[in-house]
């Protein structure tokens, strides 16, 4: 199979974090990671992703949200616990490093609700200027990770109290958890370019069950999910499921051929030149549609091919094709 399509899930990743993608939204209010089964759930409607990210591992989340017109900032961030312990052993373990910055910290509280343990104080300067600085930790604990929510803002006023209740109110667990497509996608994508296909798989299937009746995400996105995910099983070696992602993928998108140029590799790698001949003549009769900044690839220069470069019934095809 041809490995050396990466770019297409970069391409997909700016697509995304540039928010230039119509149709699919980077979802910052049900936060998970993709081996749980749950999801934090807290208001971040009104908030600009500046970043989002996943561990590698699937095992740690991350994100940062600004309202820069006003000053605020939120982040959370989520991992496996340290050791085991509840909401206040999460918070003893956090604050223990917070603490330590060079902040000062006036009007410091210390409290607990809901199974959350809360960490607020103020900063009225900082290196001599005046910030009127107010900052919220929330800790929590559950399925084995630990959470620390952090919301500020600067110059802040008794009328900011509001956003950040509205906030920290809203802080829930959901479980069963709710899709989040663009934390799947993202995940996928980490891990497709770090060529671990079992991770890329487990987050793509997701998505396309979401995907099964209507494309309702964005199309460069959907095809990325699908090129990827076909791949992933072609790579794997598992050739039925692979046939069956690309025939999904012909079905709602029948003129991008990437979709017919893989399962013509499936076919090379499954020793069927005839079946990968007939899929590579329709990739090739529907090679200007691919997306734009993409190049049709040279089967001359794909591994899959590479078994047949002295076969005669492939030496003709290509030439007939001017390849």
């Amino acid at each position: 199979m041809n490995k050396l399509k990466m770019y297409l899930a970069l391409l997909a990743v700016l697509i995304l974090f540039n928010g230039k993608a119509q149709e699919i939204k980077v979802d910052i209010s049900h936060l998970s990671i993709p081996s749980a089964n749950w999801n934090l759930f807290l208001d971040l409607k009104d908030f600009d992703v500046d970043k989002n990210e996943v561990g590698n591992d699937g095992e740690s989340r991350y994100i940062l949200a600004t309202m820069k017109n006003v000053g605020f900032t939120a982040s959370v961030f989520i991992e496996k616990a340290d050791h085991k312990g509840d909401y206040i052993e999460c918070r003893n373990f956090y604050w223990g490093h917070a603490s330590k910055s060079p902040l000062s910290k006036e009007n410091l509280t210390k409290y607990e609700k809901n199974d959350i343990a809360f960490v607020e104080h103020d900063t009225k300067e900082f290196k001599g200027e005046r910030v009127d600085y107010h900052s919220i930790n929330a800790y929590m604990s559950y399925g084995g990770y630990w959470i620390d929510i952090h919301i500020s803002k600067v110059a802040y006023k008794t009328i900011d109290k509001e956003i950040f209740d509205k906030v920290l109110n809203s802080i829930k667990i959901e479980s069963p958890k709710v899709i989040n497509i663009s934390e799947q996608f993202l995940y996928g994508a980490q891990n497709y370019m770090a060529q671990n296909y079992k991770a890329t798989i487990e987050a793509y299937e997701p998505i396309i069950e979401t995907q099964k009746e209507k494309i309702t995400i964005d199309k460069t996105i959907w095809v990325v999910v699908v090129d990827n995910l076909g791949m992933s099983y072609g790579i794997s070696g598992d050739f039925e499921n692979c046939k069956r992602i690309f025939e999904y993928g012909m079905k709602f998108y029948p003129e991008y051929p990437m979709f017919y140029f893989n399962m013509a590799c499936m076919y090379a790698e499954m020793s069927d030149i005839d079946n990968a001949l007939v899929k590579l003549q329709l990739a090739i009769d529907r090679k200007n549609n691919m997306i734009k900044g993409e190049e049709f690839p040279n089967p001359r220069k794909d591994s899959s091919f590479s078994k047949y470069l002295n076969d005669k019934k492939f030496k003709e095809f290509l030439k007939k094709n001017g390849l």
